[in-house]
């Protein structure tokens, strides 16, 4: 983080997400993800119509920002996720380079792929891989309340607060509109959620699931499927 913030002072903030840090990791240790969030930057979102967990994000504080970052802003100050994820990977890049650390390793991504990826080597003759994915994000301040009412349903106020609504550069991959959008995240609620209110018994019951419906499909089942179904479900009040 020292580097990062040497390189683009915007006050960059991690947070940890995945499995790994919610306590519902599968196979073996070695992959971790990091939310990478410029917390200098403001802004609000617009949701789109047809596809509620996309948005537009506007930036509400410019004139407090470098020049640099400025010059990605559209008309409104809107702020596109192309921009920004171009932005974001070309400082990541600057960042492993001021670290001269032989053993991180970039690796290539789609374009779709909203995470810069890396690759720790490590131990005799670098056998052993971490995978690490850095995934750039802004912190959202104005954000309607219907977004936050069932995700928010079973949390005290204290616990709310350690919980940050996120957008992250993945656009949807078509829509009436045109636009470029970004996608709505949880990823604080939910580890909130699942490593707070769920009983060990509870994640135990997810990795099994994740576990057979792995095996039965012959590919990953999407974090959000088990979370919608086994996580936020039981909260809802019908």
């Amino acid at each position: 983080m020292k580097e990062l913030n040497i390189c683009r002072p915007l006050k960059w903030k991690k947070l940890n997400s995945g499995s790994y840090y919610s306590y519902v990791k599968v196979s073996k240790q070695d992959e971790f993800d990091y939310l990478l969030c410029p917390t200098l930057v403001q802004c609000r979102i617009e949701q789109h119509s047809s596809s509620p967990n996309y948005c537009r994000v506007f930036v509400t504080n410019r004139k407090n920002l470098p020049l640099d970052f400025r010059e990605l802003l559209g008309p409104d100050d809107e702020l596109f996720p192309s921009k920004f994820k171009e932005y974001a990977f070309k400082v990541f890049d600057l960042c492993l380079k001021e670290m001269e650390n032989r053993r991180l390793v970039k690796m290539s991504t789609g374009s779709t792929c909203p995470a810069y990826t890396v690759e720790y080597k490590y131990g005799a003759r670098n056998k052993y891989i971490y995978d690490i994915d850095w995934i750039p994000c802004l912190g959202v301040q104005d954000c309607p309340d219907s977004y936050m009412e069932w995700k928010t349903k079973k949390l005290t106020d204290e616990e709310k607060s350690d919980c940050k609504i996120l957008v992250v550069p993945k656009d949807l991959a078509s829509n009436d509109e045109n636009l470029e959008l970004w996608r709505l995240s949880y990823s604080t609620f939910e580890k909130k959620i699942i490593r707070e209110k769920c009983k060990p018994d509870d994640r135990r019951v997810i990795r099994i699931l994740k576990n057979i419906l792995t095996d039965e499909n012959d590919h990953k089942i999407k974090r959000s499927s088990i979370f919608l179904h086994f996580i936020y479900q039981p909260f809802a009040e019908y």
